[in-house]
């Protein structure tokens, strides 16, 4: 899609991780799914730690988590 590939991605969850740094967030915990492009948050030192298969049916819902620090990692 357009959307896909021009950094629009890269510059939300870097924006997302400012702000979250900024309110005192120690790390951040996502959900996706194996259909959802799961290497784009692993670019982004995301650490895969669950694997739900079967949901939805015929895919798997992934869990993520990173810690975060001041310096932005």
């Amino acid at each position: 899609t357009e959307w896909r590939r021009n950094g629009t991605g890269r510059q939300l969850i870097e924006a997302a991780e400012r702000a979250a740094i900024y309110r005192g967030c120690m790390g951040v915990w996502l959900n996706t799914f194996g259909f959802q492009a799961p290497g784009f948050y692993e670019r982004f030192a995301y650490a895969l730690k669950a694997v739900i298969p079967g949901y939805p049916q015929g895919h798997a819902q992934l869990v993520y988590v990173k810690q975060l620090t001041a310096d932005g990692g």
